[in-house]
């Protein structure tokens, strides 16, 4: 299942790629969301993290599936979306709301 089939379907899906950054002063403890880096930092090529949060049609969140990269790997995207999504499906599975997507 893609992300756009659950958009289809009427759920609301957010991703979050959180890198880590060089800043003005050295290399920030925690790694933070992309869209917040400012020009003055830089981007890590190597780890990260994302996050894939699935809402039901009135804005509760059903499901969070989270995907780490190694700080000895470099940070894929498209990786990324694809294990945090699965693992999202996955916990959807365990509540048993899996069946609704399949309906």
């Amino acid at each position: 299942m893609k992300i756009e089939d659950l958009k289809e379907i009427g759920y609301e899906v957010e991703v979050t790629h959180l890198r880590w950054v060089h800043g003005d002063e050295g290399p920030l403890e925690i790694p933070i969301p992309t869209a917040y880096v400012e020009p003055h930092e830089e981007i890590i090529p190597n780890g990260g993290v994302t996050v894939v949060d699935i809402f039901d049609k009135e804005g509760n969140v059903l499901s969070t599936g989270i995907a780490h990269c190694s700080i000895e790997d470099n940070f894929n995207k498209r990786i990324g979306r694809q294990l945090a999504l699965g693992r999202a499906i996955y916990q959807l599975d365990l509540k048993g709301r899996r069946k609704e997507l399949d309906s």
